[in-house]
């Protein structure tokens, strides 16, 4: 993800519509592209499972996938907001010396 904001700005301040929704489409799949290729992923087993599997078997698979996706986002996002928001906090204050534990 790093560069991702020189090339969205970039993209911003083309004076005509065409860079703002570039910029736009550009951002949405920077940030759910692990969403996104998770979904792509179920899908592409989905189809080729379909075949070599019983049917409740994959659905088993998919139903543990799924919950240890969610379950995963609503544990670990805490943690990350809190740790993003530190960082940031360092950031602008310039003091980034208590910042290199958290990188680690």
């Amino acid at each position: 993800m790093a560069g991702i904001g020189f090339v969205l700005r970039k993209l911003y301040n083309q004076d005509n519509l065409s860079g703002l929704v570039k910029a736009c489409c550009h951002s949405v799949v920077a940030s759910t592209g692990p969403w996104l290729f998770t979904v792509l992923a179920l899908a592409t087993i989905g189809m080729i499972g379909k075949n070599l599997v019983p049917q409740d078997v994959l659905m088993d698979f998919r139903s543990v996938l799924i919950y240890n996706f969610s379950f995963s986002l609503i544990i670990s996002g805490p943690i990350f907001m809190i740790a993003t928001r530190y960082l940031a906090d360092c950031i602008h204050r310039r003091d980034v010396s208590t910042a290199t534990g958290m990188l680690a």
